[in-house]
């Protein structure tokens, strides 16, 4: 194989790695699929024995207008282009390129390219499997950067020759070598580069954590589902992934694991206001966080006293699988904690949202909290810390959504009993919330009367410029996801003066009986609502139709469900350790070495004390006359020892030249005795000139000494015979060269 070859095949697998990467960070499987099978295909066309090469101009055409067209787009939309159009791009302009190279330039255009695309997956990405072909194509960039600039300089060299050499003379190649000794040197050069740029990665990674803007660290929640911000805005499909998120173990309060009545809602924020200009939910303005330290193997409570814990208090087990998150996924209401010595638990006393109080994403991978799904209102006073707000109604800013919610109102009120109006709820506390509960009942009833209909995809949905999208939803489409149900719901509640907020998190419906847990899985993201029934009481409505999320649960389960127990686990590690390290993990992976250095130095410092005790007890012993005389003794033994072991190693280099490394101790005895005779005879008078063979010394030491000159030759046979005729170096083979040697000894000059 010739270097360019080489390079060529280098340059194809490093570019399939940088599409790998950008296609996985950015979920575009079928852009991998077809970008894969071009690169594929281009090895085979554009690098085979004929060799059928996009030109140029034409390639470099097809990437402008790309280019061109891009812009066109980005001004239109009046925004600039995302990260995820310039890797689509860069991506679209790789394969291109693949079928246009012929020349070095053509490759580094491609090593830039795939440098481009293993940058945005950097970025991009957080999941282990983007991760695989990020490192391996970090790691071979540098390896291709380098024979990039060799076959440039060999067609820079091969150019100015040709430009020199008169007509009609024979060409010279200018291919580089690519033999067996080239391979060795690009084989350890290549190695050597892997090496350089991996200890170099990890010293950046290390050195410089991932940093968003205004110093807030880089954290995502795209991985799993879960979002910390609910937005209508885009139509974009929501994530239906099977990815196993977490597990989650419902013991009741009589030990014993069990299913629940009705599917857990696992809280992960909430959010009180709609911004229509964003056309998104917005989180509290306001919070109070109580925090607590873990204590291991005790459950800690929020509240010192007051909340009575024997009755109707179930704990849920969490064990962390596929999504390192910054949120301690709860039911309402959370008691106590259950959570390694150490690990700090932030409680938003306004919100009973559970969270990490450091920034570290994927702290908590294990943990256990006590809850009370029917917390009396007394108990949630006690969890907000006695503060409770008693505001005026509530309104929404959006004014289409009343005249709908009335509407939905007038068709489900309860039949045969009075409810509140807003002016007596105004007046008494008690009415409020029995009003909220009747309105939030009936909107809900409305939303799961079978009228409107679950769907993740939302392109075939229209909706005209400048309309709300929680308006379309009621008015005209009557379809959505969960955010919009939710959206909905509360919109409504609002509208008509009810306390109402929007809660994400995971609902929990698929329930392994033999394992005795819910699997939760990254499909399993949801939204739905907590109206307000009491002084500080919440309570959970969904407007999803739950026989849609379960019929839709079962239909996407497959074969490879049972082997996500070994890839979650992977992708949770390289999001906990990879994806979020920031500065604290930075901090704390500081401190860890330091006690691993320190750790480490303790064997070390009880070696050196033995060492100083055997070396006082030594010169407590060999002290005085018959001591020296002992030291002595050793001394000569280890010098003698040493003296030894040189001359053998000298001999041994001796012999390397003529027999190589494998040989056997006779061949090598053999030829010490072949190196001796001619040192011999050189001191005879017959010295061995440049040219000259050891029959050709033979003949010169006879003409000083015959006798001499014929064991010379009997050595230099037997040696022959050995090295070059495959003859077994035989004990009777060197006790003859042996006998030779000393007879060339005792031989005298004429």
């Amino acid at each position: 194989m010739t270097m360019p070859r080489a390079l060529q095949a280098l340059t194809l697998v490093t570019a399939m790695l940088s599409l790998s990467a950008f296609c996985i960070a950015d979920d575009s499987f079928i852009l991998l699929s077809f970008s894969l099978v071009a690169a594929a295909l281009s090895g085979v066309l554009a690098q085979g024995a004929r060799p059928r090469r996009l030109p140029t101009i034409v390639a470099h055409s097809i990437i402008a207008s790309l280019v061109a067209a891009g812009a066109v787009l980005a001004f239109i939309d009046d925004r600039p282009p995302g990260i995820e159009q310039i890797g689509f791009l860069c991506a679209t302009a790789l394969v291109i390129k693949l079928f246009a190279r012929h020349r070095a330039a053509d490759e580094r255009h491609v090593l830039a390219l795939g440098s481009i695309l293993l940058l945005v997956a950097a970025l991009d990405g957080t999941d282990v499997l983007a991760g695989v072909p990020l490192v391996v194509g970090s790691l071979l960039m540098p390896v291709c950067a380098a024979a990039a600039w060799v076959q440039s300089s060999t067609e820079r060299a091969a150019a100015a020759h040709a430009a020199r050499i008169p007509s009609g003379a024979l060409p010279v190649s200018f291919d580089p070598t690519f033999g067996a000794s080239p391979v060795r040197s690009w084989t350890g050069f290549a190695i050597t580069s892997v090496i350089v740029t991996a200890i170099c990665g990890v010293l950046v990674f290390l050195g410089f954590p991932r940093q968003g803007l205004e110093g807030e660290t880089w954290s995502r929640t795209r991985a799993g589902g879960f979002s910390l911000r609910v937005s209508l805005a885009s139509d974009e499909r929501i994530e239906d992934s099977r990815t196993e998120v977490m597990t989650v173990r419902w013991i009741g309060p009589d030990g014993v694991a069990i299913e629940h009545n009705k599917p857990l809602h696992l809280r992960g924020a909430v959010f009180d206001r709609y911004d229509p200009i964003s056309q998104s939910w917005q989180v509290p303005q306001q919070s109070r966080r109580e925090y607590i330290e873990g204590d291991g193997a005790e459950f800690v409570p929020f509240v010192d006293s007051g909340i009575d814990a024997r009755f109707q208090v179930y704990r849920q087990v969490v064990q962390m699988r596929g999504l390192a998150a910054n949120q301690v996924f709860s039911v309402l209401a959370p008691i106590s904690i259950q959570a390694a010595s150490g690990m700090s638990v932030a409680l938003d006393q306004s919100t009973m949202l559970l969270s990490g109080a450091s920034s570290r994403i994927g702290e908590f991978d294990r943990y256990a909290v006590s809850v009370k799904p029917y917390a009396s209102d007394r108990d949630m006073k006690l969890l907000s810390g006695e503060f409770v707000e008693s505001g005026p109604p509530p309104a929404f800013p959006v004014a289409g959504v009343q005249p709908l919610a009335l509407e939905l109102w007038e068709r489900w009120k309860p039949r045969g009993r009075v409810v509140p109006d807003l002016d007596e709820a105004s007046r008494r506390p008690a009415a409020r919330w029995e009003r909220n509960r009747a309105v939030a009942t009936a909107l809900e009833s409305a939303l799961l009367s079978g009228d409107f209909r679950y769907t993740t995809d939302l392109g075939s949905i229209v909706r005209p410029r400048g309309e709300d999208p929680i308006v379309n939803f009621l008015a005209s489409s009557r379809q959505g996801h969960c955010q919009y149900f939710a959206s909905a719901l509360c919109a409504m509640c609002q509208s008509m003066g009810v306390d109402a907020r929007v809660v994400a998190g995971f609902i929990a419906l698929e329930y392994d009986a033999p394992q005795s847990q819910y699997i939760v899985r990254s499909s399993n993201a949801h939204a739905w609502v907590e109206v307000r029934t009491g002084d500080a009481q919440w309570t959970t409505f969904d407007g999803t139709p739950p026989t849609t999320l379960e019929a839709m649960q079962a239909e996407q389960r497959s074969w490879a469900d049972g082997l996500r127990w070994l890839w979650d686990p992977l992708n949770f590690a390289w999001t906990r350790h990879v994806i979020s390290f920031d500065f604290e993990s930075q901090a704390e992976l500081a401190n860890s070495m330091a006690s691993t250095r320190e750790a480490l130095s303790r064997p070390f410092r009880a070696v050196s004390e033995a060492l100083d005790a055997v070396r006082q007890r030594l010169a407590e012993t060999f002290s005085g006359l018959v001591g020296g005389l002992w030291i002595v003794s050793i001394g000569v033994v280890l010098a003698a020892s040493i003296v030894v072991v040189v001359l053998l190693r000298g001999k041994r280099r001796r012999t390397a030249p003529l027999l190589g490394p494998g040989a056997s101790p006779r061949e090598r005895e053999l030829a010490r005795h072949y190196l001796d005779a001619l040192r011999i005879a050189s001191r005879l008078g017959a010295l061995r000139r440049p040219g000259m063979t050891p029959f050709d010394v033979a003949e010169a030491l006879a003409v000083r000494s015959p006798e001499a000159a014929k064991h010379l030759r009997s050595v230099v046979e037997g040696f022959y015979a050995v090295r070059f005729g495959g003859r077994p170096a035989t004990a009777e083979r060197c006790s003859a060269a042996a006998r030779s040697l000393m007879a060339m000894r005792l031989a005298r000059t004429s």
